[in-house]
Order: structure tokens, then C-alpha cells, then sequence
């Protein structure tokens, strides 16, 4: 009989966020998360609560990336994070990103949790 291994479970988006702020406030960089969880529609295409529709009628916008990074010098970094595994990017983040990469000084992209966030700040203002 072969023995099975336990399931290591995959860290929840929350728990990745932490990890991911906890590194941003040790570099004293400057971020902000853009609350924009509640905007998903529903399969009728309705906004899913009253949260979401005060929010969309404030102007948050759907797919609108998780963190926006001030990198001194350098310019803005934009993640949208999702879990290392599980984790899927809607229409509307895509194009959020594509259109944030045209812009300069500008470096949006999609990381799958803390580690991969933070490789790409490091990439673009080293330590």
C-alpha cells in the first residue's frame, strides 16, 4: 500500500496580502489596496451586493489591480495578486493591466502570492 502525502493547503489571497504588506511596510514603501473585491457580477449580470453598487457608483472600477506601489524614482508598481494556485485573472483585470503597461513609468502585472509580489518590487527597485 502506498502512503499518501497530506495536503498542504494553498495559502488564501488574505494570507498572501498580509505576507505582501508586511514586506512593503519593512522597505517603508508607500502602497495602497484598491478595494474592489465586492464589484463581481453575478451570472444575470447584477452587481452581487449593495456594498458593490455604492462602490461602483463612487467609480471603483472592476478588475482595477489589488496594490498600487510608489517605487522612489523609479516610478509606480501595480500588482494584482492572486493565490499561488487556484487564483484566476478576470477579462477586465487583464485588460487593467495591458492598459496600466502602456503608461510610463508604469509596471503592472499579475503575481501568484507574497513571494512572486515581491520578487517583482525587487526586480524593479532592488534592495
Amino acid at each position: 500500500m502506498r502512503a499518501t502525502q497530506p495536503k498542504i493547503p494553498v495559502p488564501l489571497e488574505a494570507e498572501e496580502a498580509g505576507t505582501l504588506m508586511d514586506y512593503l511596510k519593512a522597505r517603508r514603501l508607500r502602497f495602497t489596496h484598491i478595494r474592489n473585491e465586492t464589484m463581481g457580477q453575478r451570472s444575470d449580470g447584477k452587481i452581487r451586493n449593495w456594498q458593490a453598487v455604492l462602490d461602483y457608483q463612487a467609480g471603483v472600477s472592476p478588475g482595477f489591480p489589488d496594490y498600487v506601489v510608489v517605487l522612489p524614482g523609479v516610478g509606480l508598481a501595480v500588482i494584482e495578486l492572486k493565490r499561488t494556485k487556484g487564483g484566476k485573472l478576470s477579462d477586465a483585470q487583464a485588460e487593467w493591466i495591458q492598459a496600466l503597461n502602456t503608461v510610463p513609468g508604469v509596471q503592472a502585472e499579475r503575481c501568484d502570492g507574497a513571494a512572486a509580489a515581491i520578487a517583482f518590487i525587487e526586480r524593479l527597485y532592488p534592495l
